[in-house]
Parts: structure tokens; C-alpha cells; sequence
């Protein structure tokens, strides 16, 4: 029993320490979970084609490093497969919430494609699946693994920007397509931040 009971106080000590230390060495309030919802305007590269692509970040700030983020992604035509992203993943802070915090981040989930069958851009990731159909439309849903990374840019105790890369591989019998997706997101905090400097 005293090893069960000095086993959890070790790790309450292990989790509960540097967060305290933390808190104690900032000047201003303490950081505090909170939600965020960003837009995000940019572009897609695929196939040495470029397109369009917009989306929705929808966060969970669990610590002063660690948020979890569930996004979706649209992409415009002109990559050959117009489509729509769905990811959840983490995202790690670099450095201590500041005026400027970089960022890395990854996600799994799904990737959404309709293609043309006639359509002369159409990626061979498609082409080559596309098997018997008299249909011109064919629908593709694959897994797909996103990595990435940017920088957070606070513009008060509310409000960022983040200019990011990731880099969508999505998969499906044994070949992957890569489609590096480039952009800012315009964040929006929920819960202050205070201890943020103003600018």
C-alpha cells in the first residue's frame, strides 16, 4: 500500500511541478486551458500544379504546450482531384506562450477526392484505380497522415496569426500522394491571455 501511495504522489510531483514553476516564474496571470477557432486562406501544391485551398481549425489548449486541433481542408480543382481534408492531431508549442511561438504539428484522418474521368490533369494516384465505370465522376476517400510547421504570432491577448506548411501523404493500396498545403490561419483565443504582452 505505502508504494502504491508514494507512487502516485511521485507522479503528481512529475506533473504538477513544472507547471507550478511555470506559473511562478511569469510576471502576470497563470495560463489556463482554453478553445480556439482559426480560418485559413493559402494554397496546394500537387503534381507541379498549384491551387487554392481554404479551411477551419477548430483547438483544444490542454497546456502552455500542447493543443489538440481538428481541421478541415478544401481544395480547388487545378491539383487534378478537388477535394476536402479532415485531420485531428496534436499540435507542440516550441518555447513558453509568448508574443511569438513556433509550432509543430501532425494529424491523421481522411482524405476526400472527386475526380473526372475524362479530365487529362487527372493524378495517377486516381487513374490507376479507377477500373471499369461508365460514370464521369468517381468519388476516393483515403487515410491520410499530415505533418507540418509554423509559428503563432499574437497580435493581442485574443488574436493570431499563424503562417504554417504541412504536408498532406495521403495513402491507399500500397502508393502515396503528397500534396504540401502552404497558408495563414487568423486564430481567434476564446479565454484571454494576459500574460501576453499587448501590442
Amino acid at each position: 500500500m505505502k508504494r502504491h501511495v508514494l507512487g502516485v504522489t511521485l507522479l503528481a510531483a512529475i506533473v504538477c511541478v513544472p507547471a507550478t514553476a511555470w506559473a511562478q516564474g511569469s510576471e502576470e496571470a497563470p495560463w489556463g486551458p482554453g478553445t480556439t477557432l482559426a480560418v485559413f486562406a493559402g494554397g496546394a501544391s500537387a503534381d507541379s500544379r498549384v491551387s487554392g485551398a481554404a479551411g477551419a481549425t477548430l483547438g483544444w489548449e490542454l497546456t502552455p504546450y500542447l493543443a489538440i486541433e481538428g481541421s478541415g481542408i478544401w481544395f480547388g480543382d487545378k491539383v487534378g482531384a478537388p477535394g476536402f481534408a479532415a485531420l485531428l492531431g496534436p499540435r507542440v508549442s516550441l518555447l513558453p506562450p509568448q508574443t511569438v511561438v513556433p509550432a509543430v504539428f501532425a494529424g491523421v484522418g481522411m482524405f476526400r477526392a472527386s475526380v473526372n474521368v475524362n479530365d487529362a490533369r487527372l493524378p495517377e494516384f486516381y487513374a490507376r484505380r479507377l477500373g471499369s465505370t461508365l460514370a464521369t465522376e468517381q468519388i476516393f476517400q483515403d487515410f491520410v497522415f499530415a505533418a507540418g510547421g509554423g509559428a503563432d504570432v499574437f497580435l493581442g491577448h485574443h488574436l493570431a496569426i499563424r503562417p504554417d506548411v504541412r504536408v498532406l501523404f495521403a495513402r491507399a493500396e500500397s502508393d502515396t500522394r503528397v500534396v504540401p498545403v502552404f497558408g495563414v490561419h487568423l486564430t481567434y483565443h476564446f479565454e484571454p491571455h494576459p500574460y501576453l504582452p499587448r501590442r
